[in-house]
C-alpha cells in the first residue's frame, strides 16, 4: 500500500509529517514555508493573532480555518469575515473565511497539522511564487536567482465561481480554478491546477483508460472530505504542462465524483496537477498576468 497523500478541491486537505521551514528565501519577500508530500504550508496570521500554518491551497476557493487553533477570536462556526489577514508582505483586510475544523475534512486534526487553507479568493491578486526545494513562498514581485534555469510560460484561464451556497448562506465566490490542458501520453486533458494536490489526481473514467493497458498498479490512502479511501494509483510515463515533461509522475484515481467541479467552470474537468508534477519547478501563478511560469530545478 502506498503512503498517503495530499488530495484538495474537490477533495480536502489532508498532511503528513511537516518538515522543517525553508532557511533560504531567494527573495527578499519569500515566507519560509514547510514542505509535506508535495504540498507547502506557510505561517499566516489571523486578526493580529499567533501565526498558525495555512496550506497554499490554489484548489480551495474561499481560506478555511479550524476556529479550535484561534479560540481567542471566538469565531463562530460556517461563513465568517475576519479583520485582517497577514501572510509576509500581503496583509489584507475584513477577508471572508469558511470556520470548520479540519478534522475529519482533511484529517488535519488540531495540533498535528496546517490551522487552515489559504484559497484562491485572498491570492487572486497577486503572483505567487512556491519554491519547493527551497521551501520558501513569495507572494508578489519575484526575481529568480541567478542558477534558475530556462522558464516554461504556460497561459492559464481563471474560470469558476459565482453564485454558491456555504453553510447555509448565498454567497458570490470569484472565480479561482486555474485552468489548463494537460498532455498525458499523448491525450490533451482539461485539468485545474491545485497546489494542495500532493500528486495528479484523475477522474475515473481517465485513469481507467489509462490503466487498460495493464500497467502497474497500487494501492494509496487518500485523505478525503468523507475520510480516508484506499484508491488505485499507478504510473504516467509523460506528462507535459507547455512543453514542461516530466515522466514516471504518480497518479490516483479520484474517489470522488469531478462533475460539481466540472459544473463550476463550464467545461469537462477530468484531473487536477499537483505537487507530484509542479514539485519539479521553481513554479510561479500568476493570477493578474493568467500565467504559469515553471522554471525546473
Amino acid at each position: 500500500m502506498g503512503a498517503a497523500v495530499v488530495v484538495a478541491a474537490p477533495l480536502a486537505a489532508g498532511c503528513g509529517a511537516n518538515e522543517s521551514p525553508g532557511s533560504e528565501a531567494g527573495n527578499d519577500h519569500a515566507v519560509p514555508a514547510m514542505v509535506s508530500n508535495g504540498v507547502v504550508s506557510v505561517p499566516v496570521s489571523i486578526a493580529g493573532a499567533m501565526t498558525m500554518p495555512f496550506l497554499v491551497d490554489t484548489g480551495a476557493v474561499l481560506t478555511r480555518l479550524d476556529p479550535t487553533r484561534f479560540g481567542a477570536l471566538a469565531i463562530a462556526p460556517g461563513l465568517a469575515h475576519v479583520s485582517t489577514l497577514d501572510v509576509g508582505n500581503v496583509h489584507l483586510s475584513d477577508v471572508e473565511v469558511v470556520a470548520a475544523g479540519l478534522c475529519g475534512a482533511g484529517m488535519m486534526c488540531p495540533g498535528t497539522g496546517p490551522a487552515g487553507l489559504l484559497g484562491g479568493a485572498v491570492m487572486d491578486g497577486l503572483a505567487v511564487t512556491i519554491d519547493y526545494r527551497r521551501r520558501a513562498v513569495t507572494f508578489g514581485d519575484f526575481t529568480a536567482p541567478a542558477d534558475a534555469r530556462a522558464p516554461v510560460m504556460v497561459s492559464f484561464a481563471l474560470e469558476g465561481g459565482g453564485s454558491a451556497t456555504v453553510d447555509g448562506v448565498a454567497v458570490t465566490l470569484p472565480a479561482t480554478r486555474i485552468s489548463v490542458a494537460v498532455d498525458i501520453e499523448g491525450m490533451l486533458v482539461p485539468m485545474i491546477v491545485d497546489t494542495g494536490s500532493s500528486t495528479m489526481v484523475l477522474g475515473p473514467a481517465l485513469y481507467d483508460a489509462i490503466v487498460a493497458d495493464g500497467r502497474a498498479q497500487t494501492t494509496t490512502n487518500v485523505n478525503t472530505v468523507t475520510g480516508t479511501a484506499s484508491v488505485p494509483s499507478t504510473k504516467l510515463r509523460a506528462v507535459t504542462l507547455g512543453g514542461a515533461v516530466q515522466s514516471s509522475l504518480a497518479a490516483i484515481r479520484s474517489p470522488l465524483d469531478m462533475s460539481p467541479l466540472s459544473l463550476e467552470v463550464g467545461h469537462p474537468v477530468l484531473g487536477l496537477v499537483g505537487g507530484a508534477y509542479l514539485g519539479n519547478y521553481l513554479t510561479t501563478i500568476d493570477y493578474p498576468a493568467r500565467l504559469v511560469t515553471l522554471r525546473p530545478y
